[in-house]
């Protein structure tokens, strides 16, 4: 109570001295008026420097720059994502002496035209923005100088080197926050900042209660190599075929750890407000048919049926339908293996549910399937000895101050990230006979193909699609390597343009990339040293591609009705900026979620260089 009385007096004392002081600067401007009269245009430019000060003192901050944004590595320590620090040369034009002088010596440092800085320097405005995305030694250059009313203010800039490659799986970042994927997920290691090791339990950080003191970077398990070579080989495999949809996985069965990842049509992380819906589909949001993979569920659970010690299964060609099973049993050994379990493994960048729903019978629909993870691991337990996994994409966590590697927690790892779902008798029973049937298996690997027609859409807005699906592991003893392909055309045959029927094409594929994805995963070695500094090539092509983006034209000229600030509040960040993309403004984002606010107002006239704030809050 006495300290609560306290602090109640020292505010009221506090508020009295703010008043006094308020009085005093009103009379002393007051007898200043009187005693010099200004006119209106007078006050304006006081005005204006006085806000160019205070945005120079809140943003002028070379000396104690703040610290940059963790990094995303693959395996290999490839770069995945990686942050800038880059500069924004500004000057207030009223502090300006001989501006000829002054574009002139900021034209030898920047390298920009110096008639082009001048006019700039014309511009009636307190604060104006000369350049951007100036490099370190540059705006050392400039200060330097010690240009009166010429400051640089930092910022920092995120980049993703491969575009395209994975951009499902990393993820995005807006104004240094995670906004999908694994920049989403752990973004409380990646931004600035304390944190406390066990809001990552999947990681082992030695005991260790506080971390973040210095730049945490993520190593994941992903490796670029692999990723590149089946997005590449599934892109023309989907040319030829026609498809418009194409999935991949790459993962260990053992362990769950995910070596690659398609989803195709991509879109690139560095614009991703640009790209479409479909393309910004992740791994969950894209429904198979559980048709696909019923001939292997049927199998595993007729080979159930007879026990670990039982009887061989006849041929197909002889045995009964479905083996004499009923279709209750199938179901409820597909509830057995969890093939309908939602899959926790990233945070999906779509506005649907992990997942599909469940749909009995054998007409079930495309809508109504499960998704690639989802089958991946359900196929997984049957082949690893009857372990159901829990794939993972983060390997480990490096703290950059000290070059420690903290991996990943065996307990957490066995505690969540397995169960079994048969005994190990039946495990291995399992994984000699559900292959028996294949031809290829002399070859050293095991592939399976089928393919499923259902119809997409509700109602009378349905249209028929067709899917296609690859199941490859290797070695075909023990499994280490599970390559699960499918890919989706929204049409029936006849194809527009000849193309190989059935799944035949897609076989010969998964027999061309499944030994050459191996061969690679088995030559892979742990890099023993992380890498000094950052990337000097990815730097190179971040400094161009800034500079590509820059030189885009810009329209000058009245306002016109096109020049309104469109309404934004309720849209989704990616929406929200693709509306956005017309205008030249530069953007701000506050938050993380939908957009729930936004500066200037919807039907605003907007000017050109503005500024548009976005406020984003999560969903209730």
């Amino acid at each position: 109570m006495i300290i609560g009385a306290a602090r109640k007096k020292k505010r009221r004392r506090q508020r009295l001295y703010g008043v006094i002081f308020s009085v005093f600067l009103l009379a002393a401007a007051g007898v200043a008026l009187c005693r010099f009269p200004f006119s209106l245009q007078d006050i304006g430019k006081i005005t204006r420097l006085a806000a160019g000060r205070i945005t120079e003192k809140s943003a002028d901050s070379m000396s104690a720059d703040s610290l940059l944004r963790g990094s995303v590595f693959d395996r290999n320590f490839q770069e995945l994502a990686v942050s800038y620090r880059v500069y924004s040369l500004y000057a207030r034009p009223l502090e300006l002496g001989n501006r000829s002088e002054v574009a002139r010596l900021l034209a030898g440092v920047i390298g920009e035209n110096q008639d082009v800085i001048e006019a700039r320097l014309k511009k009636p405005q307190g604060v104006i923005e000369i350049a951007d995305d100036l490099d370190k030694k540059q705006a050392a250059a400039i200060r330097r100088l010690k240009i009166a009313g010429v400051f640089c203010n930092p910022k920092e800039e995120r980049f993703y080197p491969e575009h395209e490659t994975a951009a499902q799986v990393i993820g995005f970042s807006g104004d240094g926050v995670g906004l999908a994927g694994v920049e989403g997920l752990y973004d409380t290691i990646l931004r600035h900042g304390e944190f406390k090791g066990d809001t990552v339990p999947e990681i082992d950080f030695a005991g260790q209660d506080i971390l973040g003191s210095s730049r945490m970077d993520l190593v994941l398990t992903l490796d670029l190599g692999l990723q590149k070579e089946i997005e590449q080989r599934l892109r023309r495999y989907m040319k030829r075929q026609q498809a418009s949809e194409g999935l991949a996985l790459l993962l260990q069965p053992e362990t769950g750890a995910v070596l690659a990842a398609v989803v195709l049509p991509s879109f690139n992380p560095n614009y991703f407000w640009q790209s479409t819906d479909a393309s910004h589909r992740s791994l969950f949001c894209n429904f198979l048919d559980t048709r696909l993979i019923r001939p292997l569920l049927v199998r595993a659970a007729a080979v159930r049926r007879n026990g670990a010690l039982g009887r061989a299964l006849l041929p197909e060609t002889v045995a009964a339908p479905d083996f004499g099973l009923p279709e209750k049993d199938i179901e409820q050994y597909e509830t057995t293996i969890g093939l309908y379990e939602t899959v926790q493994c990233l945070s999906p960048v779509c506005d649907g549910k992990e997942g599909g729903q469940r749909k009995t019978g054998r007409n079930r629909s495309v809508a109504g399937g499960v998704n690639i993870m989802q089958l991946a691991t359900t196929v997984a337990g049957l082949v690893n000895g009857g372990w159901k996994i829990r794939p993972h994409v983060l390997d480990s966590v490096l703290d950059r101050s000290s070059g420690r590697r903290f991996h990943r927690s065996r307990e957490f790892d066995g505690r969540a990230g397995r169960r079994r779902i048969m005994s190990p008798a039946m495990g291995v029973r399992l994984r000699r006979e559900l292959f028996a049937a294949n031809k290829r298996a002399s070859d050293g690997f095991l592939l399976y193909t089928d393919s499923a027609v259902g119809v997409a859409g509700k109602g009378g807005g349905g249209k028929y699609v067709m899917q296609n699906l690859l199941i490859g592991m290797m070695p075909k003893a023990f499994p280490t390597m599970l390559l699960a392909l499918a890919t989706r055309r929204d049409y029936l045959y006849p194809l527009a343009k000849s193309a190989e029927k059935g799944t035949k094409r897609l076989a010969a594929l998964g027999r061309q990339l499944l030994p050459s994805l191996y061969r690679q995963a088995a030559a892979w070695k742990m890099a023993a040293h992380v890498p000094v500094g950052l990337n000097k090539a990815n730097y190179e092509q971040f400094l161009v591609s800034r500079s590509i983006d820059d030189f885009q034209p810009r329209k000058v000229g009245a306002v016109g009705i096109d020049s309104l600030m469109p309404r934004l509040t309720g849209l989704s960040l990616r929406k929200g900026l693709r509306r956005l993309s017309r205008y030249n403004l530069r953007i701000r984002i506050k938050g993380s979620g939908r957009i729930v606010a936004q500066n200037p107002q919807p039907g605003r006239p907007l000017n050109n260089d503005g500024e548009c704030v976005l406020t984003l809050a999560p969903e209730i």
